[in-house]
């Protein structure tokens, strides 16, 4: 049974999203450099972990720091590993730590890769997101 937690995307943004087309418009915008060190705190990562996790180098993190916010597609990117962090919270009844230590435990269906790493292509948060189903649904695996 999931367990109805506040969503990491409304908590990194700092305000209730009422529907996913605002939620467009920001990222076309580009999220607010707030939003990435809101995450990484969430996630429990150093800057260089989660920067690896999100496929951005360090200077390219420091230039959106001076801008204030990222880009597109680097939005889009911290946009789904919030929306994992959120469904990983609620396969493991809320607990901010359970769900951490998940996301960051080699897994064999994913090849040995942790599913936070393995989430770092759409394609891949997508079979997280399915292995996390399965899981739930107590299909043996």
């Amino acid at each position: 049974m999931r367990v109805k937690t506040v969503s990491s995307v409304e908590i990194m943004l700092g305000a209730p999203i009422s529907d996913r087309h605002e939620l467009v418009d920001r990222i076309r915008k580009g999220l607010p450099f707030s939003v990435l060190v809101r995450l990484q705190q969430q996630l429990g990562l150093s800057r260089k972990q989660f920067l690896t996790v999100l496929a951005i180098s360090h200077s390219t993190m420091l230039r959106r720091e001076i801008a204030g916010k990222m880009s597109v597609y680097e939005s889009e990117k911290i946009l789904r590993i919030a929306q994992l962090f959120d469904l990983t919270l609620q396969f493991v009844n809320g607990s901010n730590e359970d769900a951490r230590r998940w996301l960051s435990t080699r897994n064999m269906e994913l090849k040995g890769e942790t599913p936070l790493t393995y989430a770092a292509t759409e394609t891949g948060a997508k079979i997280v997101e399915d292995l996390i189903a399965k899981i739930e649904l107590g299909i043996v695996i």
